[in-house]
């Protein structure tokens, strides 16, 4: 019985959770980059050339694909200047 309390509890409260990749809606030009880390968290790499940063991310595309351990998709944020240039899935 407890076991299907603890169950329950899990799976109520994974409705409840923002999928990353949702976080990328809130991302949009012209933004700094400590913006960017203030909503999404630091990237899993970074590069940069000729003064253009890129952040790179992966994020689970649903709560399905998170739970089963389902290949993650790529994102990329480009920083020109200090701001956001462009971003979205790569």
């Amino acid at each position: 019985m407890k076991n299907i309390f603890i169950y329950l509890c899990l799976v109520l409260l994974s409705g409840c959770t923002t999928i990353a990749a949702d976080k990328m809606n809130f991302i949009s030009l012209g933004m700094t980059k400590q913006e960017v880390l203030a909503i999404i968290g630091p990237p899993v790499s970074t590069s940069a050339i000729a003064g253009v940063e890129l952040l790179n991310y992966t994020f689970s595309e649903t709560q399905n694909d998170a739970i089963n351990g389902r290949p993650k998709t790529p994102y990329s944020i480009r920083i020109v200047n200090g701001k956001v240039d462009a971003y979205g899935r790569q």
